[in-house]
Order: structure tokens, then C-alpha cells, then sequence
């Protein structure tokens, strides 16, 4: 399949990448059972997890549209996935309205970029409005996952996710190759490549125990 065809073809069942939010709905609209991956960037941690939950349904959004084509490969290279799609969109507080007849059983977000200058701390996807909308798409009782290898971003996360009402913080810990095996989660590349360089990730998991007034 050629990387034109993945990019234009409007058959749901052929279309391995969405350019719009009609064709995610579509998607979304064939089980109740969803997880939802953000900046899923060339989409071998959530391939791999389609492989091993084939009854739940696997949405990775990604803003750049060649990591999107490279997720697409691994979906077709795998028999071509059906419970896997990838959608092409910026994540920000929109996501409340975009995904609102929708809701996950897991939120998944991998190496999110720290922008790590203060002046730029208003850049950071984890931030106090989108963990309230996170709370919006995620089920009671829902689960957000969120590495890290910067050591003051994870602990902003952290006091964020605390101050929060609508969490309960159930996991925080290096990933290291036992907890890898234990949680049986596959490493990003990104996160392999930072763990040769001696910097390990940070995994913190929040369960989702309130959800916000409307």
C-alpha cells in the first residue's frame, strides 16, 4: 500500500491514518472499549499494544504527519491491524469537544516534551487544564499513564495530579527492565535511546476517581 493511498483512501477499513475528526468518530463508533494514546509519535508502544488487546479499540494521536506514516507501516506490516488507527491533529484543550461522545479506559502519554526553560512552561501539554480534560475522556475509575526522563517535569506532574480533585495517584516508579516485564509494557525507541544515555524513564499512573462539572 502505497503512503498515498494510506493518506486519502476514504474506506474506513483500508484508511490506516485519519486526516479529520469524522473519520476518528467512525472508528471510535465500533466498540465501548478505547484507549487513547497522545503524541503516539511512530506508534510502536501502541501497536504493540493493539497486539495484545485485540478486543479494545486503539486511537494514537500524532501532530506530525511523517511519524504518522511510519505508524502506518507498522500497522500494515503487523496484517494490517484493525483495532489500530492514527490520526493526524494537535492535542490541546479542543480534545474536550473533539472526543466528547467518547470516553477511554486508558490514556496513555509517552515522553511528552518538557520544555524545559520556565518561560516555556506554558508549552507543556501536562498542565493543570489538560489533566482536567484528560479526566473529561477518560471512564470513572479510567487510567492515565504518563513517562518521563526529566526529573522536574515528572515531579510537576506529580504536584499537579495531587492538587487535582479528579485523580488518585496508584503508580509511580523508575522503568527499569523488571517493572518493564512486570507492568508488560513495551519501551518507546525514544525512551531506549535515553536509557543508553543513562537517563531512565519515570512511569506515574492516576486513576480517574472523580469526573469534572460540566
Amino acid at each position: 500500500m502505497s503512503r498515498y493511498r494510506l493518506r486519502i483512501d476514504a474506506d474506513l477499513d483500508q484508511c490506516l491514518a485519519f486526516s479529520n475528526w469524522i473519520q476518528a468518530h467512525q472508528f471510535l463508533s465500533q466498540r465501548k472499549e478505547r484507549v487513547l494514546e497522545i503524541g503516539s509519535g511512530m506508534g510502536e508502544f501502541l501497536v504493540h499494544e493493539a497486539m495484545q488487546h485485540p478486543s479494545l479499540l486503539f486511537l494514537g494521536i500524532e501532530l506530525e504527519w511523517k511519524r504518522v506514516l511510519k505508524a502506518t507501516e507498522k500497522i500494515w506490516k503487523q496484517q494490517n491491524l484493525e483495532n489500530i488507527r492514527f490520526l493526524h491533529a494537535k492535542a490541546d484543550e479542543s480534545l474536550a469537544q473533539s472526543l466528547s461522545d467518547f470516553d477511554f479506559q486508558m490514556i496513555h502519554i509517552n515522553h511528552p516534551d518538557p520544555w524545559s526553560k520556565r518561560r516555556h512552561f506554558k508549552r507543556r501539554l501536562i498542565r493543570p487544564s489538560m489533566l482536567t480534560v484528560f479526566a473529561t475522556l477518560l471512564t470513572l475509575q479510567g487510567t492515565l499513564w504518563i513517562s518521563t526522563d526529566h526529573p522536574e517535569y515528572a515531579k510537576s506532574i506529580h504536584n499537579d495530579i495531587l492538587s487535582s480533585e479528579n485523580y488518585q495517584i496508584i503508580e509511580n516508579q523508575l522503568l527499569d527492565e523488571d517493572a518493564l516485564m512486570q507492568l508488560g509494557r513495551k519501551q518507546t525507541i525514544f525512551a531506549e535511546k535515553l536509557e543508553a544515555k543513562g537517563r531512565p524513564s519515570r512511569l506515574l499512573v492516576a486513576r480517574c476517581i472523580q469526573k469534572p462539572t460540566p
